[in-house]
Formats: C-alpha cells, structure tokens, sequence
C-alpha cells in the first residue's frame, strides 16, 4: 500500500538516465488528475506487488529494454567463457605444483573476495552491474597471484630443509609485506575511478574485494595448507 500511494503523489524511482556523466532518475507516477485525488480516493488506487509480472492487469506485459537488457546480454555473453577460462586456470595451477591440494586451497580462498565486494557495494549504493561483473572477474585473478606467491614461498621454505610447521609461518611472514603492498599499490590507482558514473561500480569492487581479500588470504591460506597438509604444529 506505500509503494502504490507513494507512485501515485510522488512517484517510484524505476531506474536511471545516463546523460554524458550525469545520472538522471526515471520516475513512474500517476497523471496529474490521480495525483491530485489520491487522498480522498485511496480505494480506487490499484495495489500490486513489487517486481512481479503475475499482479498485472489482464492483457498487460511486462518488458525490460534499454541499459538494462543490454546489461543483461552483455552478462549472457560472458557465461559461456567462463568454464574453459576455469579449466585453463586450474591445468596452470596444476601444473605449477605439480599437485591437487594447491589448487583446491586456492578456489576455497577465492569466494572471501566476496565479503569485501558486498560490502563496498552496500556502502556505497553501487549497483552490481555488467562494469562491476568484469571488476569481480579481474579480482579473481589477483587474489589467485596472491594464494600462488604464498604456497610457492611455503615449497621454497621447505626445499631449504625447513619444516612443515616453519615453512608455513616464515611464509606467512616473508610474503605478507610483498602481497600486501602490491594490493594497495592497485587499490589507489583505481581511486580515480570513484570519480566516474560509469566505472564506480568496476573501482568498488576490485578496491574493497581485494582490500578484504588480501587480509583474509594471508589468514586463511596459512590454515588451509595445514588442514590439507596435517601441518603439526611445534
């Protein structure tokens, strides 16, 4: 009943314009001859649930077009790419231990990136859309690097004689400056992006996600590894 009083007087805010760099609301409201009767005929008002097709008057559709079905095609163009890309992925990594735990430690790091990426879009009321798609893609790429430059740094700690349990932390340690510094060096060069309507949504996402994702690798790789490996500790 809100949201029909509230598009009847003032209007719903159904999507947006964009202008160059300007982002101009689209707003659906009653006529003027509605809106100016709307107190004293609330029972004529006709009430529908949000985003559903089945409350629609008979012989009313329902069709989405303009920025939001390009959206939408550009994320179904995208599919199909992303389960060779993902066996590609896995063979290198594959490859470069020579093993099958490496590559299992490193997928179960990745969905952690989602935690910060949640909460940059949240924070900053940035819809996740197709540019934002693409940010969360490239960011599965670095925290893959950052989890690789850890685990190889724990098979060159144990190539020098150490054990499992030292090669681990001395890992944890060594890398955690290195990692941690690159992140931030990418995190401020995509700040002047903030700036921009159209790649808010692609900065947001790599800035936030790899800000959580970087912490939360250095923690939970460490633990992973010695799960998957039955580390002892000291």
């Amino acid at each position: 009943m809100g949201h029909t009083t509230r598009r009847a007087v003032d209007g719903l805010t159904v999507g947006l314009y964009r202008e160059n760099d300007e982002l101009i609301p689209i707003t659906l409201r009653s006529d003027q001859r509605v809106r100016e009767s709307a107190a004293t005929d609330l029972d004529l008002l006709q009430i529908t649930r949000q985003n559903t097709t089945d409350t629609l008057p008979k012989g009313y559709t329902l069709e989405w077009d303009g920025e939001y079905n390009s959206q939408l095609e550009s994320n179904e163009a995208l599919l199909p790419g992303f389960g060779p890309a993902g066996i590609i992925i896995l063979f290198i990594i594959v490859a470069l231990f020579n093993a099958f735990r490496p590559p299992m430690i490193i997928i179960m790091v990745i969905p952690f990136a989602v935690i910060g990426i949640t909460f940059g879009l949240l924070v900053t009321n940035t819809p996740f859309g197709f540019i934002a798609l693409l940010g969360g893609m490239s960011l599965i790429g670095m925290m893959i690097k950052n989890a690789v430059v850890l685990l190889d740094e724990v098979n060159q700690n144990l190539g020098r004689g150490l054990s499992q349990y030292q090669a681990v932390k001395q890992a944890a340690i060594s890398r955690l400056a290195p990692v941690s510094n690159a992140a931030a060096t990418t995190v401020f060069g995509v700040i002047p992006l903030m700036s921009d309507q159209f790649w808010v949504g692609l900065a947001v996402t790599i800035m936030l996600g790899l800000a959580f994702g970087t912490v939360l690798t250095m923690l939970v790789v460490p633990v992973l590894y010695s799960f998957f490996f039955k580390v002892d500790v000291e």
